[in-house]
């Protein structure tokens, strides 16, 4: 009944698909305490840094692996991506054209960060600036 319950939440909340699920009792107070564990997992998580050059090396790799669609008739380049933030975690990518950036694109990157340095459970929030 667990399983069918999380497919539900999925289901009903899908931008929040990241977002662990812990199923608790308020009558007996079953797994409760493992509320607190998970939070302090996420919390720690959201607090970690990652170095600059092992972001791009990522970054390069999900680029290579899916190009961002055109915008205007004109090809959507990335330059680099830098962390300038924690709890959320906060990342800035320069880019020739921020606006261009489509909104799935901005999924597929989200989750290939997520994936590639374990922040499941954690807020990731995407900037895109022009490079100066």
């Amino acid at each position: 009944t667990t399983e069918h319950a999380k497919e539900t939440i999925r289901k009903r909340l899908p931008f929040l698909s990241w977002a662990p699920v812990v199923f608790t009792s308020a009558l007996t107070g079953q797994r409760v305490p493992k509320v607190l564990d998970v939070v302090n997992e996420v919390m720690d998580k959201a607090r970690e840094r990652i170095p600059t050059s092992r972001l791009n090396g990522v970054f390069e790799g999900l680029y290579l692996q899916l190009r961002p669609p055109a915008f205007k008739c004109k090809e959507v380049k990335f330059y680099y991506i830098t962390q300038t933030g924690v709890a959320p975690a906060t990342f800035v990518i320069f880019t020739n054209i921020p606006e261009g950036v489509a909104e799935q694109y901005k999924r597929y990157l989200v989750n290939g960060l997520r994936e590639a340095f374990s922040l499941e459970g954690v807020a990731i929030r995407l900037f895109f600036r022009a490079r100066h």
